[in-house]
């Protein structure tokens, strides 16, 4: 039962994910929790291609996004 809403939500996914290049355009700061010292920064990035931003990712979603673009850029240049 589940097996078709996966595929069908995994091919959604793909569709709707920009493979351009994205720019980090605001880093911030934000508190987590009660206390003040647990502090994170989140990032804002933007495709000025398809006019689309990602809003509050962390530093490992910015580093995927950002070395996706690098192996795309190697891929098409290898051709």
């Amino acid at each position: 039962m589940f097996s078709d809403w996966k595929k069908k939500r995994l091919l959604e996914k793909l569709q709707e994910e920009c493979f351009h290049d994205y720019h980090t355009i605001h880093s911030y700061k934000v508190e987590i929790g009660y206390y003040s010292s647990n502090v994170v920064t989140r990032y804002d990035m933007y495709c000025p291609i398809c006019d689309k931003t990602i809003y509050g990712i962390d530093e490992v979603s910015k580093t995927r996004h950002l070395e996706r673009q690098k192996v795309r850029k190697t891929y098409k240049e290898s051709y």
